[in-house]
């Protein structure tokens, strides 16, 4: 009952055909919507108690009677009910004001109500057995909890690299970009970190650190909203002070992540399932928006680079051996007949560019996509050390998925199987749905417009941005909360470019200062790099920093992950990510006649002997001694066959970089 003008208004119906199993089903969804607001009742029980509503009226469509005794049927009484659900009002208000959006409404109905069969089992393949507002409260758990084991991976794998690569005392000092940044009248605005509070190596070292332990805390389910916060607030801090170093695409897909992760959390309880407060919707359609954007965008810029490699489906046969850290597993995935590779990728341009689109597809349609899609991810794994990117790329799968979803799998997991129950959308229990909040969708909105415009202009589709879209993504930008994707544009001679902008973009001074011997940087590798450019070749290129005391005997530094000895097989890194080992790779493909500038920095600090650079070596062959002079060789590697004994094939290619030293004092 409901109260109107000091007495008791009985509550308003909605009376269905009882006998429809399509109907049925769209009761639990319309219940769902509205709550105990509508009562609902079958025309086999409650036909008596309406005389005036005929029985053909009852079969031919359903009734809905508001407080008033008004009758209405058809499109119009389903929106007049839907209409009692917060956040629904404005359908039955386009309903009332439009005559052509009454006109397509009713038509729609009409045709739904003809061929309620068809209707129904397509319903039932896309959607599910039942229409209904599914549960999201133990997916928002789960995401919460895996978000905090990759944040977790991310501050652990950086805790041991930091100060050997942007401490004062090493390769990028964060504290000399700060100086020229304030200097310039620059500051928070500029470069958004914790950093400016306490810009010492302690200061660097505590961010990780206190990074961990909110990992930690969100990781069991302790104090969510607050631990999130802290994550996202450190990371952001490192990433901005770390230049080169934390510039890969999927350190600001967790800060994007991450990001939306502090929105999931603010409506959160703190402890177990939060049950008397679901998430909001729109929350996790943002996280669904961020894994489309990434998977669509990877295969889009694979078909638009004019990579000959992808457009005639072969890029794997040279990938396995060409990326950047392979493990044990890409030298098996090498070792596949060329027919199978060529197979491999085409599947996977068909993962990437047309199942992310059933992403925003009926759930059942989407479950398939989200499965199809996990299993590229564990295959990337298998066959590649990218660090904590596949684990934050599944996070990000899972949820297009639902708690039915996650009770199915531990019920089979368990082995346990429901007894069938006799179907009554009176008692089907119901998701509790969140309030309509004007403010959240709002933001969901402009957060997925500024992903979208990110990625149309990452291809070139810069004709339908706005200029008041422009600016929100440029403000957005400035703390890494959105930002655009595209994986392994080209398989040849791509791979750097992203590196090498990134580059040229903080070459703000030059701070090495060391002389070339003999001749200038140009070198046999510089110039073999000249000719990949127009034919594809195959094996990888590894750089081996040589030093020497006295200009004859030369000794290399080894990097703990990179291609060494040939018999020592591809080792699994991941989830750690050994920075400097990456940006090797990137060095590599660089042409030699101007190193990229991080690249001068590392030879330098080894020049001057720095002893949280030498750190991040394997072996360096004077220890705590500066070496006169330096040297950077080019070897090629290639995987070698199955009947072959080691896992690499060895060649030397000559000098990338001739003899350098420290420039006389005057």
């Amino acid at each position: 009952m409901a109260t109107g003008r000091g007495r008791l208004m009985p509550a308003p119906v909605c009376i269905y055909d009882g006998d429809c199993g399509f109907c049925r089903r769209s009761v639990v969804l319309a219940r769902g919507i509205v709550g105990s607001t509508v009562d609902f009742q079958p025309s086999q029980e409650v036909a008596s108690i309406y005389p005036q509503i005929t029985a053909e009226a009852f079969e031919r469509a359903v009734q809905f009677i508001d407080e008033e005794g008004h009758v209405s049927e058809g499109a119009e009484a389903v929106f007049r009910c839907l209409s009692r659900g917060s956040g629904f009002g404005w359908i039955l208000l386009l309903y009332l004001r439009f005559g052509w959006f009454r006109t397509v409404s009713d038509f729609s109905y009409t045709m739904v109500a003809r061929h309620r069969g068809v209707v129904s089992a397509f319903t039932h393949w896309t959607i599910g057995p039942q229409l209904q507002i599914q549960s999201l409260t133990r997916l928002r758990w789960l995401l919460l909890r895996l978000m905090g084991l990759v944040y977790l991976l991310a501050f652990a794998s950086l805790l041991p690299q930091l100060l050997g690569l942007i401490g004062s005392k090493g390769i990028l000092p964060f504290d000399q970009l700060m100086q020229r940044v304030e200097q310039a009248g620059g500051g928070w605005s500029q470069i958004p970190t914790l950093l400016w509070l306490l810009p010492t190596d302690q200061g660097l070292l505590g961010l990780c650190w206190l990074g961990l332990v909110g990992s930690l805390f969100l990781l069991t389910n302790r104090w969510t909203r607050l631990a999130s916060l802290v994550c996202w607030l450190c990371y952001l801090s490192i990433y901005s002070v770390a230049q080169n170093f934390l510039w890969l695409q999927w350190d600001l897909l967790l800060l994007e992540s991450g990001f939306l992760t502090l929105l999931l959390a603010a409506g959160s309880s703190g402890q177990g399932f939060a049950w008397h407060r679901p998430p909001r919707w729109i929350t996790l359609f943002l996280f669904r928006c961020l894994a489309f954007r990434l998977l669509w965008s990877s295969g889009i810029v694979k078909l638009a680079s004019g990579d000959p490699t992808w457009a005639y489906s072969n890029a794997l046969v040279s990938h396995f051996e060409t990326q950047p850290l392979p493990n044990l597993g890409a030298w098996y995935a090498h070792q596949l007949p060329e027919t199978l590779l060529i197979w491999g990728t085409g599947i996977t341009l068909l993962l990437e560019t047309v199942i992310p689109l059933l992403f925003f597809a009926p759930r059942r349609l989407r479950s398939l996509a989200a499965i199809l899609s996990m299993g590229l991810m564990l295959a990337i794994i298998a066959t590649g050390n990218y660090g904590f990117f596949n684990i934050l790329s599944l996070v990000l799968l899972i949820s297009l998925l639902d708690d039915e979803h996650l009770l199915w799998l531990g019920r089979r997991l368990r082995r346990q199987n429901e007894p069938p129950k006799q179907f009554d959308p009176r008692r089907v229990p119901l998701a509790r749905r969140p309030r309509f909040s004007p403010v959240s969708w709002a933001f969901g909105a402009l957060f997925a417009y500024v992903g979208l415009a990110h990625m149309a202009t990452g291809m070139g589709w810069n004709h339908w941005i706005t200029a008041p879209g422009a600016a929100a993504a440029k403000g957005l930008e400035q703390f890494s909360i959105v930002g655009r994707y595209g994986l392994f544009a080209s398989m040849t001679d791509g791979r750097a470019s992203e590196a090498d902008r990134a580059c040229q973009e903080l070459e703000v001074g030059d701070a090495c200062q060391f002389e070339v011997l003999d001749t200038t940087y140009r070198g046999r590798c510089g110039e073999r790099q000249q000719r990949r450019r127009c034919e594809p070749v195959g094996g990888r290129i590894e750089l081996r920093i040589e030093g020497s005391l006295d200009g004859k005997s030369w000794a290399p530094y080894r990097l703990p992950y990179k291609p060494e000895a040939v018999a020592a097989a591809p080792k699994q890194i991941a989830p750690h990510m050994p920075r400097l080992d990456w940006l090797m790779w990137f060095a590599a493909l660089h042409p030699a006649q101007r190193p990229p500038h991080w690249f001068q920095q590392l030879l330098f600090s080894l020049l001057e002997a720095r002893p949280a650079v030498l750190q991040l070596f394997d072996t360096t062959p004077f220890g705590s001694e500066r070496p006169r002079y330096l040297r950077v060789q080019a070897m090629e590697y290639r995987f070698t066959s199955n009947n072959e004994e080691a896992y690499w094939n060895q060649r030397p290619r000559g000098l990338w970089l001739q003899p350098i030293r420290l420039e006389a004092s005057p």
